[in-house]
């Protein structure tokens, strides 16, 4: 093997320690943690701040996979190259035994039949210049049969020397392999115990979640039911208000006539209906659930439990019983704006709505859209 080819050997190496040095360095892995907080609010930010801690694992376990995988390639190439330096100094010892040979048997030939002196030559070819010649070539078989010997023995050394250097460079990187397998288990370690926490912490949020809408729902409940309660006590005062006066069904109240509201108690349903497509964009002219306007997310929701509406607020404001502000109960229609704009009431002074243009369906409070024009029951 050239000198230059065993240069280029540990010029490699050297480079691949080095690179193999900067295995882990750097490395911060943020600390899950696991306490829940009491509130709603708390828990939602605990879970983006795990899954921002996720992230930043994921990351670094791409580079501890990467380095580790960066120093097996070095451990294996350091490996290969010890191997094909073990052979090369099998050929060249082999050389060197061959040479060293031709170069004995020359000796032994020289020694047997000596060299002719120069005037043997002269007389034996009557040539001075054949006199030259002879010596000079047999000079020359002597001077190339010591280069080749040298040579081999040169090379040989130069082999050897690299050898101990490649051996040097092959436990360097077996022990950046193992410090890299290391780091790699650790973050990987820490990625599976992040993923635990963040599937906890959002376990613990869904919970959360549900015990709110349930707690919502039943308080809807109950304010439905006292608002039923309350219309039921008024329908039975009028109706005992009428007998009492002879009347025939409709009574009076000063010379007015007392308008008996539907009870709605019903409607609640449409309610449910609509809060499905909370966050769906507004579209104008929609009644589907890839978008609504504000009509049209109540028609549509009331179309779901068996109740035709038309997509038109002036047309839905006359056609169903008005009904007194104090009096809303879930289900009601609000109007608002001189009747351009109308939301679904779901108790607790709040209204589901379908705002404008770039908004999208929320829940929002009553006052916060100023005053009614009137309020329906369908």
């Amino acid at each position: 093997m050239p000198i230059n080819a065993d240069r280029a050997i540990i010029t490699r190496h050297r480079a691949a320690i080095v690179g193999i040095a900067g295995l882990g360095v750097g490395l911060i892995v943020p600390v899950a943690t696991i306490a829940q907080p009491s509130s709603i609010s708390g828990q939602q930010a605990q879970v983006a701040q795990l899954q921002n801690q996720l992230g930043s694992i994921n990351l670094q376990a791409d580079v501890a996979v990467n380095n580790y995988d960066g120093a097996m390639w070095r451990l294996q190439t350091a490996k290969q190259q010890i191997t094909q330096n073990a052979a090369q100094i099998q050929s060249s010892t082999t050389q060197l035994g061959t040479s060293e040979g031709v170069l004995a048997t020359r000796l032994r030939e020289l020694y047997a039949t000596p060299q002719p002196n120069a005037i043997q030559v002269l007389l034996s070819s009557g040539n001075i210049t054949s006199v030259v010649d002879t010596v000079a070539l047999v000079q020359h078989i002597g001077h190339e049969d010591g280069n080749v010997v040298s040579g081999v023995r040169t090379n040989l050394t130069h082999l050897k020397r690299a050898r101990v250097q490649l051996i040097a460079a092959q436990k360097t990187a077996a022990t950046q392999v193992t410090a890299a397998s290391q780091q790699r288990a650790k973050v990987l370690s820490l990625l599976h115990q992040q993923q635990q926490v963040l599937a906890g912490a959002k376990a613990s949020l869904r919970n959360a979640l549900a015990q709110q809408a349930a707690a919502q729902a039943a308080a809807a409940a109950a304010q439905r039911a006292q608002a039923l309660a309350a219309t039921q006590a008024q329908h039975a005062s009028t109706s005992f208000t009428a007998a009492s006066s002879g009347s025939s069904g409709i009574g009076t109240s000063g010379g007015s006539p007392i308008q008996v509201l539907p009870s709605g108690s019903g409607n609640a349903a449409a309610v449910n209906v609509a809060e499905r497509y909370l966050g769906v964009p507004y579209v104008w002219g929609g009644e589907s659930p890839s978008g609504f306007d504000c009509s049209g997310l109540v028609a549509y929701a009331y179309a779901q439990i068996g109740k035709s509406l038309p997509h038109y607020t002036g047309a839905q404001y006359g056609m169903f019983p008005k009904v007194p502000l104090n009096q809303l109960q879930p289900g009601d229609i609000v109007f608002y704006y001189g009747l351009s704009h109308e939301a679904m009431y779901i108790g607790g002074g709040m209204v589901i709505q379908a705002p404008h243009t770039g908004a999208f369906v929320e829940n929002t409070s009553m006052s916060s859209m100023g005053t009614p024009d009137g309020a329906v029951r369908p």
